[in-house]
């Protein structure tokens, strides 16, 4: 991995988020460019708390190790940020932090128009103890699942829980297919099926896991970007609280 892009609202670094940022260093290794969101009409008082920030993340990261750049961007400059997800290996974005957050709109069509895989960090890192996967039939969740494989092969020995969602609808050769290319890439793998009321059993499913590391495609995409809006379900806003991995085709 190269390049590892890092989205942050200037004035409300989560210093757990370099824990997380240190994690995927150690799988992938790769440059950190950080991007610090700004808002156009910051007051002056609030300068000093911005680069104060930026100066924690430069300090821990020379601590740690980690090659990074800094751009100091104005929240409203989606286009710049959304072309280096073109050349990027993935977009590590801050969104459970919800004190001083990222603006809902703009959080959404980075989501919808970034180029590359996406994680959503969790809000408070205690390392990863199994991963979940989502799996449709579609594409786009075997796309996110291949993605995930492709990024980190070292997490293969994790324990993991592949959810199949409406498995009724998947074409049986299909889905011998898919599993058995999910047994020879996780070697602890619990496959869990789900039908009916699929959002309320995910959410519960995850509640029930520990410090998990979720990947979605396309499902996952439009769970978050609901989770965005002011006035959906605090269950679905409740999923951005653990490590979120998301691509799409």
């Amino acid at each position: 991995m190269k390049r590892i892009l890092y989205v942050q609202e200037a004035l409300n670094f989560n210093p757990d988020n370099l824990e997380f940022i240190d994690f995927i260093y150690g799988l992938a290794s790769g440059r950190v460019m950080a991007f610090f969101l700004e808002k156009e009409d910051m007051p002056e008082a609030s300068v000093p708390i911005s680069k104060g920030n930026i100066c924690r993340f430069k300090d821990a990261c020379h601590v740690r190790g980690i090659p990074y750049s800094i751009f100091r961007n104005n929240v409203q400059q989606l286009v710049d940020i959304a072309l280096e997800t073109r050349y990027a290996d993935l977009l590590l974005v801050d969104l459970a932090n919800k004190k001083e957050h990222i603006p809902a709109e703009f959080a959404a069509q980075l989501l919808r128009n970034a180029e590359c895989p996406v994680i959503v960090l969790p809000l408070n890192f205690m390392g990863i103890e199994e991963l979940v996967f989502t799996y449709d039939g579609n594409a786009s969740s075997v796309y996110a699942i291949k993605q995930f494989a492709y990024l980190f092969p070292y997490l293969g020995n994790y324990k993991a829980n592949l959810i199949c969602i409406n498995p009724g609808n998947i074409h049986e050769r299909e889905w011998n297919i898919f599993r058995e290319w999910m047994n020879t890439v996780y070697t602890r793998i619990v496959f869990i099926y789900v039908e009916a009321n699929v959002e309320e059993k995910l959410l519960e499913i995850l509640h029930k896991r520990d410090h998990p590391f979720i990947v979605m495609g396309a499902y996952g995409r439009r769970a978050i970007s609901g989770s965005l809006v002011p006035g959906h379900a605090d269950a679905v806003i409740q999923l951005t609280s653990q490590a979120l991995f998301i691509a799409h085709l």
